[in-house]
């Protein structure tokens, strides 16, 4: 078993069945940040687990049994060793942990808030946030205590509402709707991809109004 090390960060986009072996269900991801090799170790964050309440979240370690590149519909997914930066590949995982619980990885379910990194990767789970926003003056029509800011968060949007503003409405904070807590690596090179690509909207007078600003995790 190999861990990799290497600032990665990857999104989960869907489960889906391999329709060319018997790995059963595999994952489709996208490669944010560092590069991933079967037999790394990951963690894959707020999964849900079948046949537990629907509000308890887990965080599930599991080895990289393969990666396969992206095919056509018609075509077979090509086995390879690795994958950078930038890829989006299916992967199958064994070996999954829930904490010292085995789980079969069928009853791993992925959430809007999950996303995976190495298993070693340090992190901390958060509901409150701040952002930095690039012109206060454009943002203060459209932000005010308590109303609601979506997070587009690798893709997936995430509810929150404003529980701050700075006097000097350089900045706001935010609080996570629900249990909607985010995992927030302590890794600075992790938290820059994150924040850089998290973007804000919020509805005003019936438009989605975008929020011009930067993830704050202090």
């Amino acid at each position: 078993m190999s861990n990799s090390s290497n600032d990665l960060v990857f999104s989960i986009d869907r489960a889906f069945a391999n329709p060319f072996s018997r790995a059963g269900r595999v994952w489709r991801i996208f490669i944010w940040n560092g590069s991933l090799q079967v037999g790394d170790c990951i963690r894959m964050t707020s999964i849900k687990l079948k046949g537990h309440p629907h509000t308890d979240y887990f965080d599930a370690e599991a080895i990289v049994k393969s990666i396969h590149s992206e095919a056509g519909s018609k075509e077979r997914a090509k086995a390879i060793d690795s994958a950078s930066k930038g890829s989006i590949v299916g992967i199958d995982i064994k070996s999954c942990y829930c904490g010292r619980k085995r789980v079969n990885k069928s009853e791993i379910e992925v959430t809007k808030q999950s996303i995976g990194f190495s298993a070693e990767e340090p992190f901390k789970k958060r509901t409150d946030l701040g952002v930095c926003l690039d012109n206060g003056i454009d943002a203060f029509d459209v932000i005010d205590i308590g109303r609601d800011v979506n997070l587009i968060w690798f893709g997936r949007t995430i509810g929150s509402s404003v529980s701050g503003i700075a006097n000097s409405f350089d900045s706001i904070s935010i609080k996570l709707h629900s249990k909607n807590a985010l995992a927030i690596p302590d890794n600075h090179v992790l938290q820059d991809v994150i924040a850089t690509n998290t973007k804000f909207y919020t509805q005003f007078n019936g438009k989605r109004c975008y929020i011009r600003g930067l993830l704050q995790f202090a």
